[in-house]
């Protein structure tokens, strides 16, 4: 019974973590005030995760575009996969078992940072910026918050079936 929930969990995650990186992720509104013309918009844009890494690499950014790619695509597609083939009950599944718990906690850096990055821009300092976290950002979270669970239900199912 448990393992069929840890497998159920680990389905929910995965819709998660796929809605998370193709639904909007953030929407972003800088304005500016002239004496003259009044308040005047430079940029109102939204972006999902992957809309994210795709227009930092076209725009030169390849260092934060291969970070996000690492830590918000390839990281949880490994967990995932690595979570999966651990309940598998394959011969070599609680080693995998074991690696797929310590790279679990890497797979909250990419909300870390971006939630840092929602925090900087909606800062009262800057009144002319607004950064608002949208569905995106709120799904993916909820698959790294999940996903952690699952990992420890699957850690210690594994746990159980060794002894």
């Amino acid at each position: 019974m448990k393992k069929i929930l840890v497998w159920i969990l680990l389905g929910v995650s995965t819709v998660l973590m796929v809605a998370g990186w193709i639904l909007p992720l953030l929407s972003l509104k800088i304005s500016f005030s002239a004496p003259i013309i009044g308040q005047q918009t430079v940029l109102d844009e939204t972006r999902s995760l992957l809309g994210t890494i795709q227009k930092l690499s076209e725009d030169g950014n390849l260092f934060p575009a291969l970070l996000i790619t690492f830590f918000g695509i390839l990281v949880p597609i490994v967990k995932t996969v690595s979570l999966a083939y651990s309940l598998s009950g394959s011969r070599h599944s609680h080693v995998v078992a074991r690696w797929m718990f310590s790279i679990s906690k890497w797979a909250m850096a990419d909300v870390f940072a971006i939630s840092i990055l929602i925090a900087f821009l909606t800062a009262e300092s800057m009144a002319n910026i607004s950064a608002v976290p949208q569905i995106g950002f709120y799904l993916f979270t909820s698959y790294v918050i999940l996903s952690g669970i699952t990992s420890q239900l699957a850690y210690s199912l594994k746990k159980e079936t060794i002894r």
